[in-house]
């Protein structure tokens, strides 16, 4: 039995039998493919269910009795959970020379590769290990050992390391490739569901998607059962089984693109350690999931639409501005501090040499930002001006909003001043973000009224 995980970008096909969990006697068979790029479907030769099927005239449409939760396969010596299952299409003909059989097509959100699993909220797991996009360059230091951190009942591991293929056979001798592979597998005491397991991938993958201010893409996901005690003989324990999961996360990874550089991410473990990076993120993530959510969906869809952007950065700065309760002035009848205290607020928490190069005039880009704001959510007429910038200025109005968020969530990281200004002088687009803060967001304002005026919403 293999245990390199399978990875979400590659197709693949199991021919085997297939029944659902409630009618383990009736097995069909079929073939379960995967397309690469989060789509599983599983093409059926035959009904799952006994009696008649109710087929439209379309043959479009199949109506089953009762919804399936599982349907349980075997195929090329692997037990598979698919579950979720949704029925497409049936195929099938009336009133032909020749009766052929039903074919049937049906959705699959999640399949398991190598276990029956009894309800999709089973506890019967105690590890699950992902491996990311990037993460190997993340990784930049040179030891070789396996860096591991508790967290709340959880121990996360990480390990580096070098594998090799033989890609040439001569005739002095067969000719081998090496190349590096980071990975990080999360062991708990208890066991967890599916569900839990794909939460766990997701706050890493947020936490690596920032790190490296990309979309971080998930390649692979496996989990880990317990080992039956019963299998392991004398002094020698077996290895534990291992399950294959084919979903569709946010983003889908590709191990054979062109990686990162180190100048193209934000930090490495360097700056801030494994040890040291996954409780900090953990910690806050909870409070902050909102906020980074916001930022990343920037991040993943970026470039449509800046006005969206522009929205979903304010939102972001306002989410995190009232989590770290640092909203500048006070509020007036009890409502929320007004947008101006809010940016400003965050604006605050950064080191004055950041903000110098990031923001050059907060008052300005607090100004900005509330008017398009607010023309934009409220149809504000006394902000409808705003609307009438360039493409090239609303964008500068998304991206230093987004960067004031990202560069706050750097600093409850932990990461360093020094780094932070290394990061804006040496980073291709935060660089860019700070030529368009001095090109397009640096003009003086005298008149505070007109400021105040158009911030409180």
């Amino acid at each position: 039995m293999s245990y390199e995980p399978l990875l979400l970008n590659e197709k693949r096909e199991w021919l085997g039998e297939w029944w659902l969990s409630d009618a383990p006697d009736r097995r069909v068979p079929g073939i379960l493919k995967y397309d690469g790029e989060g789509e599983i479907r599983l093409k059926l030769i035959g009904a799952l269910e006994d009696g008649e099927l109710w087929i439209p005239k379309d043959e479009t449409t199949l109506s089953s009795k009762k919804a399936w939760k599982i349907i349980y396969g075997v195929a090329q010596n692997r037990k598979i959970s698919l579950l979720n299952p949704v029925p497409l299409s049936v195929q099938c003909t009336v009133g032909g020379k020749v009766k052929s059989p039903l074919v049937q097509t049906v959705l699959i959100e999640t399949a398991l590769i190598g276990v029956h699993i009894g309800k999709e909220d089973e506890k019967i797991f105690n590890a699950v290990g992902v491996s990311f996009e990037d993460l190997c360059a993340w990784v930049a230091s040179d030891s070789s050992e396996e860096y591991s951190v508790n967290f709340s009942g959880f121990d996360y591991r990480l390990s580096k390391r070098i594998m090799s293929d033989k890609f040439e056979v001569r005739k002095g001798g067969n000719v081998y490739s090496s190349y590096e592979k980071a990975s990080i597998k999360i062991v708990s005491e208890k066991t967890f569901s599916l569900d839990d397991a794909l939460e766990q991938v997701k706050k890493l993958h947020s936490l690596f998607a920032v790190a490296t201010h990309s979309s971080a893409g998930v390649i692979s996901v496996s989990l880990e059962l317990p080992v039956d005690e019963r299998e392991s003989s004398g002094s020698r324990s077996a290895l534990p089984p291992v399950v294959n999961v084919l979903y569709l996360p946010v983003v889908i990874g590709n191990c054979n693109s062109k990686g990162l550089r180190d100048y193209q991410l934000l930090f490495n473990d360097t700056i801030v350690s494994f040890k040291e990076v996954i409780p900090r993120w953990l910690g806050m993530y909870d409070q902050l999931r909102s906020v980074i959510n916001a930022i990343l969906s920037i991040r993943f869809t970026s470039g449509n639409f800046v006005e969206n952007d522009i929205l979903i950065a304010v939102s972001a700065a306002e989410a995190l501005s009232k989590a770290l309760s640092v909203a500048k002035g006070d509020s007036k009848s009890g409502r929320k501090p007004p947008l101006k205290g809010r940016l400003l607020g965050l604006t605050d928490c950064l080191d004055e040499k950041v903000v110098s190069k990031l923001v050059p005039n907060g008052d300005y880009w607090c100004k900005e930002t509330a008017k398009v704001r607010n023309a934009l959510a409220h149809g504000d007429k006394a902000s409808e001006e705003a609307l009438r910038k360039t493409l090239i200025e609303l964008d500068a109005i998304a991206r230093v909003t987004t960067m004031v968020v990202i560069f706050n969530l750097l600093k409850e990281l932990g990461v360093p001043v020094e780094h932070q200004l290394k990061i804006i002088d040496q980073h291709p687009e935060v660089k860019k973000t700070s030529w368009l803060a001095r090109k397009y967001l640096e003009e003086s304002q005298s008149d505070s009224g007109e400021l105040d005026a158009t911030t409180n919403s």
